[in-house]
């Protein structure tokens, strides 16, 4: 039988699955529906803000750096969720190197979580803009 802990990561990793793969898609849906707004008024203030901007438009570098430090932070969410697994494993039964690796695992899995909202935060707001 799976116990608590056990369910508990399995969730986690479902949960943080179904972010990763959804998060993109809302606000790349919320893009393609400004986008189509701007092709009907072009003339719009907003339109002409919001695409020409180097710094907050579409492709601006607030964009571009959120994506940096959300692929620079999953990679090493991924390194180190990985460095907790081979604590686990080779503990050798020794429960504090158990409850270190679990520690690492859950502290990964939580920042990952904290990085996929903000960036999602992000790009929604500046989509807004």
């Amino acid at each position: 039988m799976i116990n608590k802990t056990a369910k508990f990561f399995i969730v986690l990793v479902l949960s943080i699955s179904l972010i990763t793969f959804c998060i993109p898609k809302l606000t790349k849906a919320v893009g393609i529906i400004s986008n189509d707004v701007c092709q009907n008024a072009k003339d719009s203030p907003a339109c002409k803000a919001s695409s020409d901007n180097p710094i907050s438009g579409q492709n601006g570098i607030i964009i571009k750096v959120t994506r940096i430090i959300a692929y620079i932070s999953g990679i090493a969410a991924v390194i180190v969720i990985m460095l907790g697994g081979y604590k686990i494993i080779l503990s050798g039964g020794n429960s504090e190197n158990i409850t270190k690796g679990r520690e690492m695992i859950t502290y990964a899995a939580i920042g990952l979580i904290v990085v996929i909202i903000a960036q999602a935060i992000v790009t929604f707001v500046v989509n807004r803009i």
